[in-house]
């Protein structure tokens, strides 16, 4: 569909760290809490400009342990690679490559928060002991 696939689309990402006391009530009382205070937060800075632009606006939320979100972008995102995998497949490929594109896509985020995550520490760490 045209929401899903706009010829005009506009992205905006963000992570939030959820052990940051900042996030820790909202985040027990809710595990979408952050994803949706960040989306919305994200989506009243930047959705009227983008529409006024004839631009679809996403936001994307992903936090430190590895979540992401808010719903809509990760139908669009499977929305995408669902779309890849019918085109292999009318091609004559295998829409298995589709499938690993998004697994191989999500397994480096996740090694970039971890790798980022380890940094975070051992900043905080030498930050502490000095």
């Amino acid at each position: 569909s045209a929401v899903l696939m706009p010829p005009h689309l506009s992205l905006d990402a963000t992570v939030s760290c959820l052990l940051l006391p900042s996030w820790l009530t909202a985040t027990a009382a809710s595990a979408a809490a952050p994803f949706q205070t960040r989306a919305a937060e994200k989506i009243a800075k930047h959705s009227a400009e983008c529409s006024a632009m004839g631009r679809v606006f996403f936001p994307f939320v992903s936090d430190t342990l590895g979540g992401i979100g808010p719903p809509p972008f990760v139908v669009w995102l499977k929305h995408v690679y669902a779309a890849v995998a019918r085109r292999q497949r009318a091609e004559g490929g295998d829409r298995a490559a589709a499938a690993f594109a998004l697994e191989s896509l999500l397994a480096e985020l996740c090694a970039v928060l971890v790798k980022d995550n380890v940094t975070m520490i051992e900043r905080l760490t030498i930050r502490d002991a000095a």
